[in-house]
This record gives structure tokens, C-alpha cells and sequence, in this order.
């Protein structure tokens, strides 16, 4: 089946179709005259709609009702399952739908309810019309839908209201929405597969999913349709069911042939020992038990003894006092012992086999169950004419929220029973699919006072769940009634009884009553099998009453609608029944799920697992999504279960063939068996399953970090644009390095250095941020959103980490000084040892495989990190070889501009570039494969340390060593790999001497290029190492005193003003260009300029003019991360530009900018102009003289027209004078030089300007 083509059409067809409404929508507002009276009731209804729920809503109802109708009738007419075709041709041949045709000829069944005269007269012509053939079709086929009214009423309601009206009116051409359908619904597609319909609806709300999810926002009740809706793969969904129904079949039935049909059924790693009975208890008293234990654990938000419908709870309307009933206290034990159903009752008959599907989609799980019921039923005696009515009567339920969905998933039942037997379809069934309806009465004693007055009793149980029916289509099977089956039921025979004496307003009140309640009554139900793919939706992400619902009934589990799903599923079971589920992994590890899967180990025996990991879905690519399914039995977990990992496959049909194979075979090196008990005694109680005995008893009896130290998040700000600033934009004296940490212990000092995210390195870096913590924070404190955690801790040595990663998580130390944010949560050791230690243990590649264990996906929290073991075997070793990876890190870190500490290295140069780059080049080498071998004796002491030598190798690929991550090509790095030979005792490598690595020249060229521009600007100093003009307004003077030297000593003079021109031609001998070969003769010496600047370009590839104009400014603006210290300044045509360094901006900066640079340009640009203006005059000119002034001509006019507009907007900024404060930050100041300077995405642009433009810390006001 080809999904891309059925995506493709699904939402072409919604755009078409909401369009089309939209025309009749506008046709109907508008009607006049006889159109107007003979549709006044639905024209009416209409009008009322959109007042209710507004236009959108009425066209988007209509739009999927037409939709879901036009794919029933299509499928129905492929599959023959009608009398007639109502959308598709009798025949290929012809071009006309069937019933239209039959109209023509006058040959309508009986039983369709039109006005044959008036279709008549229209084909005849005899009454006038546009399009008589598309006006008698409209019209016919709202008759037909009508009449299969009485087959399939739940998707082919009675068309008296206004859908009937904004049915499209072009259903006949070539473009029509049928005609596309034929062609998309082919007979190959349609015949035997019901599940079509299902990919239809998915890929049907697929651009409304990707517009919600774009906005960003709180997900609205009526938009978690579209937001969860994804339908699973075919397998999963077999294995799913197969493991629950069909394993309790077998399991009662173990003669039975079932299993031959079951090609992903995994036998229970051990037989199930029969579940001991109750003292004196019954399963129903049990499975109330459970239903309570679920409810009122410890974890509850309220005191003890009150869980959600045991105390009061006054201050939400949605929790209401339901009842102060009486439950049974937690006793593990309760659990243990209570009755088994299987033990004590005979044999399962088939219609005793319940499924229910809790979000059942479009059902695809119930349209598998019921293929799997009938070959139970079949092998069970039954004839094949009751097996579809007995299995839609008994067998299976479905709940789902969304209307839509719920049409089509009782469609496809049906559809699936008429293929089973033909003629299913006149035998009145009826799928038992729950379509949520809200309760809508309104008033605070409105409910209470109508079951009053009708005489119909209700407890504060009662009361409680009808309150929180008036929500149900945002909580769904969610909603777990508290009130007892048997006081729904009687309510629901009393509102029944009252509903034919009612008045009109009192009969529309007892109707959603009745509904109410019948809802009620199915989700009280217990179920042998609850099988789904349940919703994805992160708690951060609900809407407030969704989030306040889940956050009070399930406390364990309400970080996200799957989990919550979960735990409803397990406690809609019957003891010994079987619950099957894909979700998504994080359940399995995650530290706040923790008490969900305490609940599961100790009530629940998990039978089966198939851990997915990612690519599970084929339409869902990458690593986010990590899945797994699963099979849990509601009996005291006494066995082992039987878990596959699968994690590393790379597609889903590569996952389907392992697990299929398993299946047959029950050999896999990737199938495990483990007694859940064992999970219970790892830290965090995690799934790990794969690990061997040996590795979960040395994480049972280990060390953790929790117990050796404090791990902590970090400060959070609150407002990240306000206080947190890159080192290099602001004053350095007001910024404090890591080595004065003196000043953050005292509460001096102004700007601190701050370690929050950042690119992946390892042992040390992301000492690039700075954050305001003058006076101890007292700005940031004052600040509502701002989250200061472990004050006391800030600044001491630490291992911290990113947060949030890609797929790598590296360790980096802390060194004194340092204020740890919220991206980057750092650990403080307090035992015995050293920081450097601990770094080495987190940053081996042990550590990785238990990462995995504790954060499959990398993005590793506080929680997760604390409970990693830490054993240290040769710690005095371990500490020298750490505290060399770290020196490694350091230095490399502070090679480049961005580290604080960063020197340029040009003071005492060789006289050749090319050797000094040599030079550079072999420390760094020298460097980078040390540092390859430490952390490769670091993963063999900790491999041995953990006698892990079976599964791990010390091997380290080159390209994950950290440091030259610009400097070094990543991909050729990898490739040399292959080149390593190694000792075969140790495993080391030996011939490093061997190794030419892979280094990028041209990198390092702009690298070196970048300082020289630095001592251009007065930065940078070949006279004396470090910064030397950093602070506000800085000028020569302080040039002079940083240096310690006259101008007359200076080896090279940094630029009078700060403002370098970056011009294409030379029109100043001191422009970039120049002054970069006075550096260069300066720093080298005059007599190998030549050969010095020739390697400069070879280096670039390209001549210094070009790199400067067209490429130095974006590698600048990367290389200080979108926070550039040099400003160009630019005409709107880029024909003048001239850099302006920052920290030495004046208020008249932008005057002496105008004054001694833009008007002489523009005075050199006339003078260009008009002596080649001569040339061109001038008789004795050759063609080709003629034709280069003219060049020239053309040039210097569009330079001078864009000069002297620029000149006009320079001018008016000049007026200005515009102080900077380098504390508000370059996305602050930049932005207030306006359009005078060049375009930064993200900075400047029309997006980053309004983002700045609405910090309400600035003053705007110049």
C-alpha cells in the first residue's frame, strides 16, 4: 500500500473540501427567495452553529463529515458491499457515478426517499439549473446517505440538519473530490483492507497536527485529536493482541490450534503459577481494591486517608466532594492475595474474551482483535453467520474523544464483518464503539437540582463523576467512576423512565444525562484484554483542566497522557487479564516515573517486551521517538518475563523479522529473561533488563554519585536576554574570571563566569558565558521567574554536563569561580577524593553504557545522573590522567578568541608564517592524540574496574575526542581510524607517530587572520599577550598603558579611531587590507612578506582583498556566536563598509565614520567617475580603455547612489550621538544602530529586532 500516496490525497482533499464548504456556507448565509424558505429550518441551524462554535468550526465539522462519507462510500462500493455504487461508475467503461446513472434511466431502488418528478424535470430541463446533472446528483446522494442510515447510523446520520447544505457542489468533474478518491482508492488498495480508512483519517488531520504543534502553545481540548493520533504499525498491533487475547485463550484453552496463527506470539518466559486466592474474598472485591490502591497511593497531592473522591476538595470545580467513602489502607499484601479467576472458574467461553481499546483511533487494534475472534469463535463450534454480531455484541469496546474517529472506527468494524460474512450488514449490529460527549448543563446546582426533581437518586459518588463528565472529551477513559456499577445502571433506568413525560428543555437534559451515563456505565466495566497505542501528550503541553485532572487522579503517572493511560489500563482489569501497550520508553527510566514502575514491579507481572527503540514507526525518523510495547498480567509478578532488545535495529521491518524469529524459534541474543524483582534493586528502579547478574549486583551493592556528593541543577535566571551575557560583550573590568573566584565568595565583582549548555566537549569548556551576579545575584533574585538552587555551592569546584544533547553527553569540570546554570546541573563532591576522579569515571565509555541505562536518550536530568555507580580502582593514577585530559581541554579552549584567557601567540613568530603555522600545527597534534590515549587508559582501568572486558573495548574513534573541533575534519578523522594499530595485550595504539592528521588550513589561516584584525583594533597587542582594549570607549592612551611601551616602541600601532574600511578597491591606504600587510611585515619581518602573504592566500584560498570583503565578517559573526565585537557597518548596496570595534565605540564614532570615511569615499568615487568619463571622451582611446571606463562609470554611479543614501541615514544616527552601555549586550546595541549595519538572522532582522525592541530593561529613548 502506498501511504504516500494516500497522505498526499488525504490533505489535498481536506484543503479542497474546507474550501468548498466555504462556498456553500457563503451561498446558504446569503439565499433569498424560494432557496430561502425551502431551506429555512437548516439555513437557521447554521446560523446558530456558527454563533455556538464559530465559523471554523461549523466548516471543519462539515468538511470531515463529507470526507469520512465520500471514503465509506468509495470502500463500501469497491468491495461490492452495497446495491449500488453511489460514488464509483457501474463500470470502468463508464464516466458517471452508478447512481446517477440508475437516476437517469429510471431505475432507483424503492426505498430511496426522493422526488423522482423534480429530478425529472431537472434532467428534462424543465426546471431551470446551471448544472442539472451536479444538482440531481447533490440531491441523491443525500438521499443515499440517509438510506444506509439504517445500516451504519453511527457514520450515516439523517441528513435534516444544515450539513446537507455545505455539501460541495462540484462532485462530477475531472477535479472533483470523487474523482480524486477513485483514483486514490483503487480496487487494489480497498479490497481486504480495512485499515485504508484508519491511514486515511491519520494522514486526514496530519497538517492540523503539524499547525498545533507549530504554535506552540497549550493544546486546546478540541485539538488533542489531531495532536495524538498516530497510527501503528500492523505487527505491533498483531503482537499486542496476540500476547493478550490470544495468549489468555491459550492459556485457558492450551489444546487450541490458535497459535498457529500467531506468528509474533512470545511464550511467558516461565508457565504462570495460578494467582493463590483471597481469604474469604472475591475477585470483584479485588479488582475494587485495585481500582482504589491506584488511586489513593501515597504520591497523592492530598493527606493521607484523601485521594481523589475521599476528601474535599473546594477549591476546583472539576474535583468536586465527591464521597467521603471508605477504602481499604495500601497493603502490599492486599494485592498479593487476592482471587484468581482463572483458579476458581470454568473455562473461558469466547464471548467472555473482553477487549477494550481506551483511545481507539480510527480501531485498527479492534479490527485485528476481531480477525484473531473469529478464528477463536470458529474453532469454538460457532456458525459463521452469528460469529460478527456475537463478537461486536460481546467481545469488543472502544472510548475515543474525536467524533471523526469514532465514526470510522465502528465503520471499519462493520466493514471487517461484512468481509467475514455477507450479510452482516442487514443484521442490525452495532459496534461498541464510546463516543465522549461532554456534559453541558451549566449552573452550580443545576445537575443536583435535576435529579431532584425527576426523582433520581444520586450519592456524592454520582454526583462527582457526572461533574467530571462535563469534561469528557478532555479526559476521555481517563475518568474512572467512583460511584458503583450497579447505582449507574439505576440512575441510567430512572433517567430512561422520566425521558417520555419531559418537557422539551427537561427531555434535552435527561438525553445528555442518559448519555452521561451510559458512559459512565462502560467505563466502570473491567475487561480481560485493554490493548492500545495510547496518546503522547506531554504534561507541559496540557490545557489547565487536562493538567489539573491528571496531576490529582494520577499522581504516579502524570507527566505525560501515555503513562496516565497506562495506569488506567491496568485498573480496567479482571484479575488475570492482560494488558497490552506501545509507548513511548522514557516510563522505563526516567526518575519521575519512578513510583509508576515501583506500582507495576510489585502489583503486576510484566509477561513479554519488545523494546523498539527508535524507527518503530515508519513514518517517524531519527532518535527522538523511542518506543517500546509491552504485555503486563494483572497477577503477583512470582515470574520472570521475557524481554527483547531491539534498540539497535534500524528500521521497523528489521525489528518485525527479529521479533518474528524469536517467536518461532525463542533464540535471539537480544532476548533476555529477568525476574522484575531485580529492578527493584537498582537505583531508580530501573528497566534494565539486558544487564548481566554481575553488572545488576554491582549496581545494587556500588556507590552512586547521590552517595558521594551533592548533584544540583543550576541558577535559572528567568529572563536569560537580562542577565546573561557572552564574556566578550561586555567591560572586562566589570567581568570576573574563573581565578578571582575570591570575589564571588565575598559578593563582589559584577560579571561571573557561567557554565549553561553549550556544544559537546569534554573534561572543560563552555566558559564562554557570563552572568550578572553583582551584589550575590540581588537583580536576578528579585526577579518572579528566577530559580536560585544551592546558593551555597556556586562557585566551587564541580562536574557539570548539558542538560539537553544530541546524542552525545560529555563531563566537564568546574573549576573555582565558576556559577553553574540551569542547562549545565553540576555535581560537588563531598567524600574523600577528587573532582578529577569523578570526571574521568562519568566520561568513560562505562559510563556511557549505564547512561543508557539511566537516560536512554542523552537528555540527562539531576535525577538521572545522581544514581550512576562510581567505582575507582588506581585513583592516584586515574587523577594524573584526568588532570592531563583536562589541561588538554583547557588549553585548546583558550587557543581560541572565545576563551578569556586567549593570547594569540604571535609574539615571538618565526619570520615565516608557514613555519609558524607548522609550529601550531604540531603542539595541537601533539596535543589531540594525547589526549586520544588518556581517555583510552581511562576506559581500560574503569572496563577492568567493572570486569567488563567481554562487552567493552577501550577503543576511542578519533572524531569523539573533543578538542580541534574546528580545526580538524571530522569526517577524515573518522576514516583514519582504520589506520590505528594497537598492542594486543593492552589494546593501546602504537603508532601515533604514524598518524598525519586531518587539519583544516584554512581554518586555522581566518584563526590566525581574526588576531591580526585584533591587533588592527587595538584587541590584541604583539607587544604583550591578553586583552588590552576591552572596556567602554577605550583609546590609545589605555592602548599605551596596557603595553607598558611608547607609541614609538610599538611593534605594531593599533588603528587611530577603531574603524577599519573593507572596500573592494583601494580607495584608503589604511583600509583592512592595508593594515593587515603592515601587520604582517610587523609581526614577520619585510624581507618574506611576499612569500608570507602568498601563504596567507593559498591558505584562504583566495586573495586577502576577497576574503576580507566577501567572508571575513561571517566567520567573525560565527566565531563570537552572533555576538560580533566588530561592527560593519554597511550601505544598503554594499558598496561601502567599515568595521567598528565595540569596547572602543564614542558617541561620535558614527560622525567620524561619515566624516572620514563615507564623504572621501564618495569624493574618491566622483573623481573615479569623472576621470573615466574622460577616457571615455577622449578621441585617442583604444576600445578596450573606452570599454573599461565605461565599467568604471557604471560602477562608481551605483556606488555613489548608494553611498549618498547611506550618507542621509548616517547622518541622522551621527545627530544622535547614541551612548552604549556594553552591559545591555551586542543583541541590545547592535540593534541600535538600526539599518546603518549589516544583517544578522536572528540579531538584527525584522524577528530579532521586535524580540529586542520588546525588553522592557532597555531605554529606547536616545
Amino acid at each position: 500500500m502506498n501511504t504516500s500516496l494516500l497522505k498526499n490525497f488525504a490533505q489535498q482533499a481536506r484543503t479542497q473540501l474546507i474550501a468548498q464548504v466555504e462556498v456553500q456556507l457563503d451561498r446558504a448565509l446569503n439565499a433569498t427567495g424560494a432557496l430561502a424558505q425551502e431551506f429555512a429550518a437548516p439555513i437557521k441551524a447554521l446560523n446558530d452553529g456558527i454563533s455556538r462554535h464559530g465559523r471554523a468550526h461549523v466548516v471543519e465539522e462539515a468538511a470531515y463529515l463529507w470526507f469520512n462519507r465520500f471514503v465509506a462510500l468509495r470502500f463500501m462500493d469497491v468491495n461490492h458491499y452495497a446495491d449500488l455504487r453511489a460514488v464509483s461508475p457501474a463500470t470502468e467503461a463508464d464516466a458517471l457515478p452508478e447512481l446517477l446513472q440508475l437516476a437517469k434511466a429510471g431505475q432507483l431502488p424503492d426505498d430511496l426517499q426522493v422526488n423522482h418528478a423534480r429530478l425529472n424535470d431537472l434532467l428534462d430541463g424543465r426546471l431551470p439549473s446551471t448544472n442539472p446533472e451536479a444538482e440531481v446528483y447533490r440531491i441523491l446522494l443525500r438521499a443515499e446517505c440517509n438510506r444506509r442510515h439504517t445500516q451504519l447510523p453511527f457514520l450515516f446520520e439523517r441528513i435534516t440538519d444544515y450539513s446537507e447544505l455545505l455539501l460541495p457542489a462540484d462532485l462530477l468533474s475531472q477535479q472533483s473530490i470523487l474523482h480524486q478518491l477513485r483514483e486514490t482508492l483503487t480496487p487494489a488498495v480497498c479490497e481486504d483492507n480495512e485499515e485504508v480508512i484508519g491511514w486515511l483519517y491519520q494522514f486526514y488531520i496530519s497538517e492540523k497536527k503539524d499547525a498545533v504543534f507549530a504554535a506552540k502553545g497549550k493544546v486546546k481540548k478540541a485539538d488533542i485529536p489531531a495532536v495524538t493520533q498516530l497510527f501503528t504499525p500492523r505487527w505491533i498491533v498483531e503482537y499486542m493482541v496476540q500476547n493478550t487475547l490470544g495468549k489468555l485463550w491459550l492459556q485457558s484453552h492450551p489444546d487450541s490450534s490458535l497459535r498457529e496463527f500467531m506468528p509474533y506470539y512470545l511464550e511467558s518466559a516461565e508457565t504462570p503459577s495460578p494467582t493463590p486466592p483471597h481469604g474469604g474474598g472475591t475477585s470483584e472485591n479485588a479488582e475494587r481494591f485495585l481500582l482504589s490502591e491506584s488511586l489513593s497511593d501515597s504520591t497523592s497531592p492530598l493527606p493521607r486517608g484523601e485521594g481523589p473522591g475521599e476528601g474535599v476538595h473546594e477549591q476546583s470545580e472539576l474535583f468536586p466532594a465527591a464521597a467521603n467513602r471508605q477504602r481499604q489502607p495500601r497493603s502490599e499484601s492486599n494485592i498479593a492475595n487476592r482471587q484468581s479467576p482463572i483458579a476458581n472458574r470454568p473455562t473461558l467461553t469466547p464471548q467472555e474474551l473482553t477487549l477494550a481499546d481506551q483511545a481507539c483511533g480510527s480501531g485498527h487494534i479492534l479490527l485485528y482483535a476481531f480477525e484473531l475472534l473469529t478464528r477463536i469463535y470458529e474453532e469454538s463450534g460457532y456458525a459463521k453467520s452469528e460469529i460478527p454480531g456475537l463478537i461486536l455484541a460481546h467481545n469488543l469496546t472502544g472510548f475515543e474523544i474525536d467524533e471523526r474517529a469514532a465514526q470510522l472506527a465502528a465503520f471499519t468494524l462493520m466493514m471487517r464483518a461484512r468481509r467475514y460474512h455477507r450479510r452482516a450488514l442487514r443484521q442490525g449490529l452495532r459496534p461498541n464503539i464510546v463516543r465522549f460527549r461532554d456534559l453541558t448543563l451549566t449552573g452550580e446546582r443545576e445537575l443536583p437540582a435535576l435529579l431532584a426533581d425527576h426523582g433520581i437518586p444520586a450519592s456524592k459518588e454520582l454526583l462527582h463523576d457526572l461533574t467530571l463528565m462535563q469534561q469528557a472529551t478532555n479526559f476521555g477513559s481517563l475518568i474512572t467512576p467512583t460511584a458503583t456499577t450497579e447505582e449507574i445502571q439505576a440512575a441510567r433506568t430512572q433517567v430512561q423512565s422520566k425521558l417520555g413525560g419531559a418537557d422539551l428543555f427537561a427531555t434535552n437534559a435527561l438525553q445528555q444525562l442518559d448519555t452521561a451515563l451510559h458512559q459512565l456505565a462502560e467505563l466502570s466495566r473491567k475487561f480481560w484484554c485493554v490493548v492500545d497505542n495510547p496518546p503522547y501528550h506531554s504534561s507541559t503541553d496540557m490545557n489547565a483542566n487536562l493538567l489539573k485532572f491528571v496531576k490529582f487522579y494520577y499522581p504516579r503517572s502524570s507527566r505525560d497522557l501515555m503513562t496516565c493511560f497506562m495506569e488506567r489500563g491496568l485498573s480496567a482489569l479482571k484479575i488475570d487479564g492482560f494488558m497490552g501497550l506501545i509507548n513511548q520508553q522514557s516510563w522505563m527510566f526516567g526518575s519521575s516515573l519512578e513510583k509508576l514502575r515501583l506500582h507495576i514491579f510489585k502489583n503486576f507481572q510484566i509477561d513479554t517486551m519488545v523494546h523498539l527503540g527508535p524507527r518503530a514507526f515508519p513514518e517517524i525518523g531519527g532518535e527522538v521517538v523511542q518506543s517500546t510495547a509491552f504485555t503486563i498480567q494483572l497477577r503477583e509478578p512470582s515470574n520472570k518475563g521475557l524481554y527483547l532488545r531491539l534498540v539497535n535495529d534500524r528500521s521497523t521491518l528489521e525489528k518485525e523479522a527479529k521479533t518474528r524469529e524469536i517467536a518461532k524459534t525463542r533464540i535471539g541474543n537480544y532476548a533476555f529473561t529477568v525476574d522484575q524483582s531485580d529492578f527493584v534493586k537498582l537505583p531508580g528502579t530501573v528497566m534494565g533488563y539486558w544487564l548481566s547478574n554481575k553488572l545488576r549486583n554491582s549496581l545494587a551493592s556500588d556507590n552512586t554519585l547521590d552517595d558521594i556528593g551533592i548533584t544540583r541543577r543550576g541558577l535559572q535566571t528567568g529572563r536569560a536576554p537580562r542577565f546573561i551575557r557572552y564574556w566578550y560583550e561586555v567591560s572586562n573590568q566589570d567581568f570576573v574570571p574563573a581565578s578571582e573566584y575570591e570575589l564571588l565568595a565575598n559578593g563582589k565583582g559584577k560579571w561571573f563566569v557561567f557554565n549553561s549548555g553549550g556544544e559537546f566537549t569534554k573534561w572543560y569548556g563552555n566558559m564562554d558565558q557570563v552572568v550578572l551576579w553583582k551584589d550575590s545575584g540581588v537583580e536576578i533574585k528579585a526577579f518572579p521567574k528566577s530559580i536560585v538552587p544551592s546558593e551555597h555551592l556556586y562557585g566551587l569546584e564541580a562536574v557539570t554536563w548539558n542538560k539537553i544533547t544530541s546524542n552525545k553527553l560529555g563531563f566537564k569540570i568546574n573549576e573555582k569561580g565558576v556559577i553553574p546554570g540551569d542547562a549545565s546541573p553540576a555535581f560537588f563532591l563531598e567524600s574523600d577524593g577528587s573532582i578529577f576522579e569523578i570526571a574521568a569515571a562519568l566520561n568513560s565509555k562505562v559510563n556511557t553504557f549505564f547512561l543508557k541505562l539511566y537516560s536512554p536518550t542523552l537528555n540527562a536530568q539531576v535525577g538521572d545522573i545522581k544514581k550512576l555507580p562510581i567505582r575507582i580502582n588506581d585513583r592516584r593514577e586515574v587523577r594524573k590522567l584526568a588532570g592531563l585530559a583536562y589541561s588538554h581541554s583547557r588549553k585548546d579552549w583558550h587557543n581560541k578568541e572565545y576563551g578569556y584567557e586567549y593570547n594569540g601567540g604571535v609574539q615571538v613568530a618565526d619570520k615565516y608564517v608557514r613555519n609558524f603555522l607548522q609550529d601550531l600545527v604540531k603542539e595541537r597534534r601533539n596535543d589531540f592524540l594525547s589526549l586520544h590515549r588518556v581517555e583510552e587508559e581511562l576506559n581500560g582501568r574503569f572496563i577492568k574496574s567493572f570486569d567488563l572486558q567481554e562487552e567493552y573495548d577501550l577503543n576511542v574513534p578519533l572524531q569523539d575526542i573533543t578538542i580541534l573541533q574546528q580545526e580538524l575534519d571530522r569526517k577524515a578523522l573518522a576514516a583514519l581510524n582504520d589506520q590505528l594499530k594497537r598492542d594486543p595485550d593492552t589494546g593501546l595504539v602504537t603508532n601515533y607517530d604514524e598518524l598525519e592528521l586531518p587539519f583544516k588550513r584554512d581554518i586555522i589561516m581566518q584563526q590566525f587572520v581574526s588576531y591580526a584584525v585584533g591587533c588592527m583594533l587595538g584587541r590584541y597587542s604583539l607587544d604583550k599577550e591578553g586583552l588590552i582594549l576591552a572596556n567602554a570607549g577605550d583609546t590609545l592612551q589605555e592602548y599605551a598603558e596596557k603595553v607598558g611601551k611608547g607609541e614609538a616602541e610599538w611593534t605594531f600601532a593599533p588603528d587611530e579611531d577603531g574603524i577599519l574600511p573593507v572596500l573592494a578597491g583601494e580607495y584608503f591606504p589604511d583600509d583592512i587590507v592595508g593594515r593587515f600587510r603592515v601587520f604582517l611585515r610587523a609581526a614577520f619581518g619585510e624581507a618574506h612578506f611576499v612569500e608570507n602573504l602568498a601563504f596567507v592566500e593559498e591558505c584562504l584560498g583566495k586573495d586577502i582583498r576577497s576574503y576580507f570583503v566577501k567572508d571575513f565578517y561571517k566567520d567573525h559573526v560565527k566565531r563570537y556566536k552572533k555576538r560580533p565585537i566588530y561592527w560593519m557597518f554597511q550601505s544598503p548596496g554594499k558598496h561601502f563598509r567599515a568595521l567598528v570595534y565595540l569596547h572602543r565605540y564614542q558617541p561620535d564614532t558614527v560622525g567620524r565614520l561619515l566624516n572620514d570615511y563615507l564623504r572621501p569615499f564618495i569624493d574618491r568615487l566622483t573623481t573615479e567617475r569623472d576621470n573615466a568619463q574622460q577616457v571615455k571622451d577622449d578621441a585617442g582611446s583604444t576600445a578596450a580603455a573606452i570599454a573599461q571606463a565605461r565599467k568604471t562609470i557604471e560602477y562608481a554611479n551605483a556606488a555613489l547612489r548608494d553611498c549618498e543614501a547611506y550618507q542621509k541615514d548616517l547622518l541622522e544616527l551621527a545627530r544622535r550621538r547614541i551612548p552604549l552601555d556594553l552591559d545591555d549586550g551586542v543583541l541590545v546595541n547592535y540593534n541600535k544602530m538600526g539599518d546603518a549595519v549589516e544583517t544578522i538572522t536572528g540579531v538584527n532582522d525584522a524577528k530579532g529586532r521586535k524580540k529586542v525592541m520588546g525588553f522592557d530593561w532597555v531605554e529606547w529613548e536616545w
